[in-house]
């Protein structure tokens, strides 16, 4: 799963056509997969994954097993309907939850599916 995870942000803060839309928010994201937190410090045009952050900083919150996360970082699934069908957590504003929706979708490599 962290493989997987920094692949995806890696490639993300690659992409050209992903930069522009990583530059709309400044946000942190609480991903927890089967015990593990990751937080995801989305600033400046780039993501990064950090140690810790106080709760109240985290704006979007995600929680699932490891095949529900893996579809949702490869891009194979959206965020929105995974959660209304039950098969993660997602809560923060849907503003927020709507461009993490678009950046896992649309920018993960698809070749490597």
């Amino acid at each position: 799963m962290e493989t997987l995870l920094y692949s995806a942000i890696n490639d993300m803060s690659q992409q050209e056509q992903a930069s522009q839309l990583l530059k709309k928010y400044d946000i942190k994201v609480k991903l927890t997969c089967e015990g593990r937190v990751w937080y995801l410090d989305f600033q400046q045009s780039a993501v990064n994954v950090i140690q810790a952050v106080e709760e109240h900083e985290v704006a979007v919150f995600i929680s699932g097993d490891e095949e529900v996360i893996t579809h949702l970082l490869k891009g194979e699934d959206f965020l929105l309907a995974m959660s209304k069908r039950g098969d993660l957590i997602a809560d923060g504003a849907l503003k927020y939850l709507l461009w993490l929706e678009a950046l896992f979708y649309l920018y993960y490599p698809k070749k490597s599916h």
